[in-house]
């Protein structure tokens, strides 16, 4: 069965999605607060170029460039957001919290800044503040992800075991997008762990339609046909893993289960 995860930004995730802009997605939330135009459009330059390094595995220098962004526009929320991933990046917990809750400070409404601020927070255990995030997210009527957030939610409710209302949270997430792949997957497991094998089918196939194959879905789709009682169908599933991932966590686990 797969275990669930949870990251937050593009660059970190999992199942975990962020709308912050690290993968370059999104535009760049500067409140002025006397800022000069010229100063706010170098910060934006030394912040594309941290995401890079960040891409590239090089946070010394992503730093570098973020503590230069900051220098010119201390009050950029989206240098502020990419600083605390970075930090998270490299377990400075202290730092990387700060800056997400300076992100969500000077752009209090953003759904991008709060579904980060969110994500931190469950990883860092504080999940009932974490919801409360992820739900001011939802709220912002400009959020252009507002799945990812209710995807986020239901999966930090999942962690403490609140399968319930990680499933109304899923649930959500798919009436915004059906075919939105990040939820699709862990509902077909909050599904599965609760017995009900075959709405978990329905939206493990859902999520193969959609994205074909993975590890977590393979390792899945395996634990769910046996619970059907279909060992065709789970030995096809097992064979895919094998054949595919055969260095995966989930390779290795289904290999113990083979001894």
């Amino acid at each position: 069965m797969i275990k669930l995860r949870v990251a937050m930004t593009v660059l970190l995730t999992a199942f975990f999605l962020s709308g912050c802009a690290v993968d370059g997605t999104t535009g760049y939330v500067t409140p002025r607060g006397g800022v000069s135009e010229d100063r706010v459009k170098a910060a934006n330059i030394q912040v594309s170029l941290a995401q890079g390094y960040m891409a590239r595995g090089r946070p010394e220098i992503a730093l570098e460039h973020l503590q230069k962004a900051l220098k010119m526009n201390p009050r950029s929320a989206n240098a502020h957001t990419v600083s605390g991933v970075l930090y998270e990046r490299i377990n400075d917990m202290v730092n990387a919290e700060k800056h997400y809750r300076m992100a969500v400070e000077l752009d209090a409404t953003s759904g991008d800044m709060n579904n980060n601020l969110g994500g931190f927070l469950c990883r860092a255990g504080k999940i009932d503040e974490s919801m409360a995030f992820f739900d001011k997210a939802v709220a912002d009527p400009f959020y252009r992800t507002p799945q990812a957030a209710l995807t986020n939610a239901g999966m930090c409710a999942n962690s403490i075991g609140r399968s319930e209302l990680a499933e109304a949270y899923l649930r959500r997430a798919l009436e915004r997008d059906p075919n939105f792949s990040s939820a699709l997957l862990p509902m077909a497991s909050i599904l599965h762990q609760a017995g009900d094998h075959m709405k978990a089918r329905a939206f493990a196939q859902r999520y193969e339609f959609a994205e074909g194959d993975s590890a977590e879905f393979l390792s899945l789709a395996v634990d769910i046909e046996r619970s059907l009682g279909d060992d065709r169908a789970a030995n096809e599933y097992a064979s895919r893993l094998l054949a595919t991932y055969p260095d995966s966590e989930q390779a290795r686990q289904l290999k113990e289960k083979l001894k």
